[in-house]
């Protein structure tokens, strides 16, 4: 699960998918950001499970509603 905030005045809540090789690197660049901006607090929260980065499946989409997932566009015919 992502992390959540309980205060207010947040910029950003964003999730990155780095390859477990590239793990080193990227806490480097985040240490340099920091560095860099030292105005900003910049959080690391990790690793997150895979499911973190995706949005949960709509009903709809789930039982393979595409009218309901998609727009009733989506199912009218080509003709």
């Amino acid at each position: 699960m992502r992390p959540t905030s309980t205060c207010t005045g947040w910029l950003a809540n964003l999730s990155f998918q780095v390859n477990h090789g590239s793990a080193e690197q990227f806490l480097a660049t985040v240490d340099e950001f920091r560095t860099e901006h030292p105005h900003l607090e910049l959080r690391v929260n990790g690793p997150l499970p895979p499911y973190s980065f995706v949005d949960p499946l709509s009903s709809a989409q789930a039982e393979g509603g595409t009218a309901e997932a998609f727009g009733a566009a989506a199912a009218q015919p080509n003709g």
